[in-house]
């Protein structure tokens, strides 16, 4: 099973995603988007291994409030709400 966890949540100006693999990825993506639906944010990822991986993006840009994220691999979608102070 695939599993996504963001940290600091709430954040000020970056936050870790960490996320298991059931196999190696060279094109994930992840969006982000506010609560009307608009995307915000799109960050490609590049080799990934299997099991846990971290990545850190940078929300310096977002304003304060509550944002979609979404992590899109080969075996699905994970989503997770985040919010930005």
């Amino acid at each position: 099973n695939n599993t996504l966890v963001v940290f600091p949540n709430p954040c000020n100006n970056f936050f870790e995603l960490r996320f298991s693999l059931p196999e190696t990825e060279n094109n994930l993506q992840i969006a982000i988007f506010n609560l009307l639906g608009q995307k915000l944010r799109d960050i490609k990822i590049t080799n990934c291994k299997i099991g846990q991986n971290n990545f850190s993006i940078n929300c310096e840009q977002l304003l304060s409030g509550v944002y979609q994220l979404q992590l899109i691999t080969k075996s699905g979608i994970l989503n997770k709400q985040i919010v930005i102070q």
